[in-house]
């Protein structure tokens, strides 16, 4: 096009591919002539017999947000990294995790023990302490048979 600069076609991809199609293009990365990293979208204008004239660009600067991912990303990296340095051997964190289980379970069998125990004490009939007796005596017997059943190491 005659009164153009020479702009090389990867400074400028949307325009190239807008006059070589004759057709609108969006979203295409370019390099501005200040370096800066834009978003391009680009119109052909048509001119008498259809031949382009010109060429309408709209540019968005992106690179604030390219800048941001590459924060992000880095970030992330380090983040996978330092977690996994705190990471102990997954068998090890398996026994610590089922041990706990355990002992909270013997705990609560303990605790519904107990209160099963003061129901017991202060209900009204003699069949009715009787039944709370016979589930007391089950529930310890339970509580030392769990950790017993699913032995660790």
């Amino acid at each position: 096009m005659p009164g153009t600069t020479a702009v090389p076609p990867q400074r400028e991809p949307a325009v190239f591919h807008a006059i070589r199609l004759m057709a609108p293009v969006r979203d295409l990365k370019a390099i501005t002539r200040e370096d800066r990293v834009a978003r391009q979208n680009a119109v052909p204008i048509r001119g008498e017999g259809g031949r382009c004239i010109g060429v309408l660009i709209r540019e968005r600067d992106i690179s604030r947000d390219l800048l941001q991912e590459k924060k992000f990303q880095s970030l992330a990296r380090s983040y996978e990294q330092e977690d996994l340095s705190l990471r102990s051997p997954q068998p090890l964190r398996d026994d610590a995790a089922l041990r706990e289980i355990h002992y909270r379970v013997k705990n609560n069998l303990q605790l519904v023990a107990s209160i099963l125990n003061l129901q017991a004490r202060r209900a009204p009939d003699s069949a009715c302490r009787r039944l709370l007796g016979e589930s007391d005596h089950r529930l310890p017997l339970r509580g030392r048979a769990v950790p017993h059943r699913h032995r660790i190491g």
